[in-house]
């Protein structure tokens, strides 16, 4: 008898939810966004954020917990970082709980007497305790099709 694999969807037709970690961070809030977001599928661990989150682990200094566990200190991080990260682009006003949160997943280039060339790869909200991914521009015309 032949064994009939169900490949997964597409990450772009999935919903991650982690409610163990929504809990213990008590929902998703400035200082939760960027740890929540690192148990779903679309976090890269190669990323600057990976790398950054990594060095956490092994730190025995307390520095990179500094960095990783204040949102302010983690953005400046990785802005003065080259490469592969995510970063916070949207957020609920102040006062709304579960708005939607905006993560970006882009590249930095460093250009020397420019501002940094930021090329963008996918782009997840966060609702509630709900990841999703947003489709390329290439799935939606190709739906239209």
């Amino acid at each position: 008898m032949a064994v009939v694999r169900k490949s997964s969807p597409p990450l772009d037709e999935r919903v991650h939810s982690h409610l163990p970690a929504y809990e213990y961070w008590r929902g998703i809030h400035s200082e939760s966004v960027y740890h929540y977001f690192i148990t779903s599928p679309y976090f890269d661990n190669t990323s600057n954020n990976g790398i950054l989150f990594n060095q956490a682990r092994f730190d025995p200094s307390g520095r990179a917990w500094e960095i990783i566990n204040s949102r302010a200190r983690l953005e400046a991080t990785l802005r003065s970082m080259q490469g592969l990260e995510f970063m916070v682009v949207g957020e609920p006003q102040p006062g709304v709980t579960d708005g939607v949160w905006v993560i970006r997943k882009q590249v930095r280039q460093k250009r020397q007497g420019f501002e940094d060339e930021l090329t963008v790869r996918g782009t997840y909200y966060i609702i509630g305790e709900n990841i999703y991914q947003a489709p390329s521009i290439a799935d939606v015309v190709g739906n239209k099709m």
